[in-house]
């Protein structure tokens, strides 16, 4: 059996260049993946939370076709409340625009116990 020769420095750097390359690439590809999935799960989320409004808006403006005249004020500010609470706002405002008079009217709102009445003005 020949006896074994010890590697040279050299040799022994550039296999640590290379490990150490190996590694980069390693946690380069792990912090991507992370990235990837984290970008994903935000775009699910999202999509889900456009679903759920949309269907909500659906669900909500239905309610609408049928209701009395004499009721329609109640529904609808319980509507912007309902709808406030779904996206985790704490005031809602519902508004028309007149694009000939360039006006925006307030017509209605909504707001958390606490905060002033949602259809006056002010932030």
């Amino acid at each position: 059996m020949l006896p074994r020769r010890r590697p040279s420095i050299a040799s022994l750097q550039q296999g640590l260049r290379r490990a150490d390359h190996v590694r980069r690439t390693l946690l380069a590809d792990r912090q991507r993946c992370r990235l990837e999935l984290a970008q994903d799960r935000a775009h699910r989320q999202a999509e889900s939370r456009r679903a759920l409004l949309s269907a909500m808006v659906a669900d909500l403006a239905s309610g609408f076709v049928n209701a009395p005249l004499d009721t329609v004020d109640q529904a609808m500010r319980q509507s912007l409340q309902e709808l406030c609470h779904a996206v985790g706002a704490d005031r809602i405002r519902l508004s028309t625009w007149d694009a000939a008079s360039t006006l925006l009217t307030w017509r209605d709102g909504w707001a958390r116990r606490g905060l002033p009445d949602a259809t006056q003005r002010g932030p």
